[in-house]
C-alpha cells in the first residue's frame, strides 16, 4: 500500500482583480491499494495517434488517477467500446508543458439529459493524437495511471 499526495493551486489576474484557489501547503492524500502504470511515448507529427493504455496494460483493468504531460499540444482521448454500438470518445486538449491530472476513469456512456439518470462506464483505452501538420514536431508524452 502507498499514499498518493497531490497539491493543487491556481492564480490568475484579470481586469486588475486576482482570483485564486487551492493550496501548495495543504496536500490531498489518497491511499493506493492497486497498481501503477507508466509509459513515455513519442507521438509523430502529421496527426499521428498513439495508443498509450488499453485495459490490462500494466495489470490495470481500470484506473482512479491519471497524470499526463506533453512537450507539444496534443489531444487526449479516453474511450469506451460499447460492444457493437460504437465507441464513446471523450477528447481533451493537453497544453504543452502543462501537467494535467484526472481523478477517475468514468466516462458517461450517454448524453447528459435533464430529468433522467446518466450512468458511467469505465474507460477502456487511452490514446493521444499529435494534432500537428508535417514537420511541426514530434510530441513526447508521459502518462501515469494509478489504481487506488
Amino acid at each position: 500500500m502507498a499514499t498518493l499526495k497531490q497539491w493543487h493551486k491556481f492564480r490568475v489576474t484579470t481586469g486588475g482583480e486576482d482570483k485564486e484557489g487551492g493550496s501548495l501547503s495543504t496536500e490531498v492524500d489518497r491511499t493506493m491499494t492497486g497498481g501503477i502504470y507508466e509509459v513515455t511515448a513519442v507521438v509523430a507529427d502529421d496527426y499521428a495517434v498513439e495508443l498509450l493504455w488499453d485495459t490490462g496494460y500494466g495489470n490495470l483493468d481500470n484506473w482512479d488517477w491519471l497524470y499526463i504531460l506533453s512537450d507539444e499540444d496534443v489531444i487526449l482521448e479516453l474511450t469506451y467500446d460499447r460492444a457493437g454500438a460504437g465507441e464513446v470518445v471523450c477528447c481533451i486538449k493537453v497544453t504543452a508543458n502543462v501537467p494535467m491530472m484526472i481523478n477517475g476513469d468514468a466516462i458517461y456512456g450517454t448524453a447528459l439529459t435533464a430529468g433522467s439518470t446518466t450512468t458511467t462506464v469505465a474507460c477502456d483505452q487511452i490514446r493521444v493524437k499529435n494534432n500537428q501538420a508535417d514537420a511541426a514536431g514530434d510530441a513526447t508524452v508521459r502518462l501515469v495511471l494509478i489504481e487506488t
